[in-house]
């Protein structure tokens, strides 16, 4: 069985391992992040000093050309009083020729050497007035590479030619040859193509190494060709580049007054070369750690495990029944869990005194007990044979009462059966009434709009009783004036004829008179046409007006009964109308007594049900208590029996009580 020591320093010991493990990971990636992140920074920075001493470097040796430049002497263009001063001035200025071009990009060097540059040449940018012309040639005889610096010759603000440079192109390599990152890094200026031009290892800048150009031949430089074009595109800034399986960062800058970009190097694992000294130096601070925590463990499962052996002592001491061992007072003044254990165990072994002190006086007493209670045993058997014949009687009665519920219930049901009946008659009763009800409403209804149209009529029948006698008097009037008119057109036609026979006695002067007489008798004898038609119209007017009058007569009459009919049939409604509504009253009175008595039957039967459950329950219970008085008998010899073992278990309690040691 392993300790609790041994068990607390292997935990712990696995504790402190996965965390420092895990702590040490950490670290790791940290610190590596950093120290990238850190080369990085200091790759820009570097690049932007690099750029920077470049220009300021460059500069100095365009000063002395710029210097050169503003004499009279060169600004006279004369070759011959130029070319003393230009040989007096290379042999301290660093420069390997001094030549002056003129605007046709003709150079002459004070050496005598004479060159045409061509029109691209960007040297050439000098004639424009530019300060930063330069040119970066490889001299493919020669093998070597020349650098030219060339600044305009201004006079009264023209440009009248420009003063030339020479230097070998190494020159360039050697400014930056100081420079670098750390021992491995390295350090390089391109031009605006991708070409090396300036670089520690001379063979690149004079095979004119480009990997732009060499990777559309050899594939294996594409990360590095896609590199230099990144550097290219974005002028400034760090790029991360895999070569060969090693990581590598390219911090870059352009050149003011350049094209040429300078870039520096680092070597990712010269980057994180301190990173084997920091593993190391966390396996050793997990190594100290851990013999720390094994030795800190190893007191503190002693501290523990002490007091806890202890307590098993005494536990075992009471699992072998002996109680006398006590808890030392160091041990009580404890005042963390252990305390707290052994006062739990002083606690549990005074308890377990008191515990057997009293079970040994109880055994006792139970034995006592168990003498007497088997004396009440044979009496209380005496008083249950008693009272089991008593219960028989009771339940004779019992059943007895339960038999005459039971018919009185089925009477109270039939009674129920009758009244159900009843009331459903009266219920029938109700709705046939409430529906002569309905009806008498709606013939009522029905009479009054009838008695109203009978009125209406009535009045119609003499508004147009008067309208025909006013027509037939209107017709005489139009028959008088239709004979008013029948008199004047005869009055006219005699008339007429007057006037014709005047006419012929006047001869041809009363030829025109003659014409009109004529037109006068037509239209006499046209009026009197007219007036017999309408004579004949008026006269059968007047006589459907006579006979009008005598319909409307008997109209008359017959509404005038039909009005007494229907006020008779009112009367005769409302009469059955009253009756009905005393039928329905009376059926509600009858309904609401039927209600009652229906209730009043259901609460007979409820009593009588309850009178039944009352018999069937006491029958019941008579026999429950028979069977548990022959129970509580038998219970009671049980109880006797029990009684005499009790008395034996309690000598054999005290017995067993007598076994601890106090």
């Amino acid at each position: 069985m392993k300790s609790i020591k041994l068990k607390l320093i292997i935990k712990f010991s696995i504790i402190i391992i996965i965390s420092n493990i895990l702590i040490g990971i950490a670290a790791l990636a940290v610190a590596s992040t950093s120290l990238t992140e850190e080369a990085k920074t200091l790759l820009v920075t570097m690049s932007n000093q690099g750029a920077a001493v470049t220009e300021s470097r460059m500069n100095t040796q365009k000063k002395t050309l710029e210097t050169l430049a503003s004499l009279e002497e060169i600004q006279s263009m004369d070759f011959d009083v130029q070319k003393p001063i230009l040989k007096s001035v290379l042999e301290n200025s660093g420069f390997t020729d001094i030549g002056v071009m003129s605007t046709s990009g003709k150079v002459m060097y004070s050496t005598g050497l004479m060159i045409q540059l061509s029109e691209s040449d960007s040297a050439r940018k000098a004639l424009e007035g530019d300060n930063d012309a330069f040119n970066f040639a490889f001299n493919e005889q020669s093998r070597k590479v020349d650098m030219m610096y060339a600044t305009p010759i201004v006079k009264d603000g023209n440009v009248l030619g420009a003063l030339v440079g020479r230097r070998d192109g190494t020159s360039l390599s050697e400014i930056i040859s100081d420079m670098g990152y750390g021992e491995e890094g390295n350090v390089f200026i391109i031009n605006s193509v991708g070409t090396v031009i300036a670089s520690p290892n001379s063979d690149l800048v004079l095979n004119q190494y480009n990997p732009i150009e060499l990777a559309k031949e050899d594939a294996s430089l594409s990360s590095l060709s896609v590199a230099y074009q990144k550097i290219l595109d974005e002028k400034s800034g760090i790029i991360e580049v895999n070569l060969e399986n090693q990581n590598e960062f390219y911090g870059f800058s352009s050149i003011p007054g350049t094209e040429w970009i300078i870039v520096f190097t680092a070597n990712q694992t010269e980057v994180l070369s301190s990173i084997p000294i920091l593993l190391y130096t966390c396996i050793i601070i997990i190594v100290i750690t851990l013999l720390i925590c094994v030795i800190i463990t190893y007191f503190m499962g002693r501290s523990i495990a002490l007091p806890i052996t202890k307590a098993v002592g005494i536990v075992k001491r009471i699992a072998d029944l002996d109680i006398n061992a006590d808890v030392q007072e160091k041990d009580l003044k404890r005042k963390d869990e252990t305390g707290e254990l052994f006062r739990a165990l002083r606690s549990i072994i005074n308890n377990l005194r008191s515990i057997i002190t009293q079970v040994r006086e109880s055994s006792e007493q139970v034995a006592a007990s168990s003498e007497e209670l088997t004396a009440i045993s044979a009496q209380s058997v005496i008083a249950v044979e008693g009272v089991t014949n008593i219960a028989k009687d009771i339940s004779q009665r019992a059943s007895l009462q339960a038999n005459n519920t039971q018919e009185g219930c089925l009477k109270a049901e039939q009674l129920g059966k009758a009244i159900r009946s009843n009331l459903m008659g009266v219920n029938e009763l109700t709705e046939a009434s409430n529906e002569v009800f309905h009806a008498l409403s709606e013939g009522l209804a029905e009479i009054e709009h009838l008695l109203k149209s009978t009125k209406e009529s009535n009045d119609a029948n003499k508004q147009i009783y008067e309208v025909i006698i006013k027509t037939n008097d209107s017709s005489i009037k139009i028959g008088e004036a239709s004979n008013m008119i029948n008199q004047i057109a005869e009055e006219t036609n005699l008339l007429s004829l007057n006037a014709a026979i005047e006419a012929a006695r006047a001869g041809e002067a009363g030829k025109g008179f003659a014409v009109v007489a004529d037109e006068i008798r037509k239209l006499a004898e046209q009026s009197a046409r007219s007036s017999k038609e309408i004579s004949q119209i008026v006269e059968e007017l007047c006589s459907n007006s006579r006979n009008a009058v005598v319909t409307v007569d008997k109209v008359q009459i017959i509404v005038k009964e039909q009005a007494n009919g229907v006020s008779s049939s009112k009367e005769k409604y409302i009469l059955i109308d009253e009756a009905s509504k005393k039928v329905i009253e009376t059926a509600k009175k009858l309904t609401v007594s039927s209600q009652e008595m229906d209730q009043m039957k259901n609460e007979i039967l409820e009593t009588m049900q309850k009178l039944t459950n009352i018999a069937q329950n006491n029958l019941i219970s008579t026999k429950d208590t028979r069977q548990a008085m022959e129970e509580q008998t038998s219970s009671i010899e049980e109880i006797a029996d029990a009684s005499d073992g009790l008395a034996s278990l309690a000598q054999n309690l005290y017995e067993i009580m007598n076994q601890f040691q106090l």
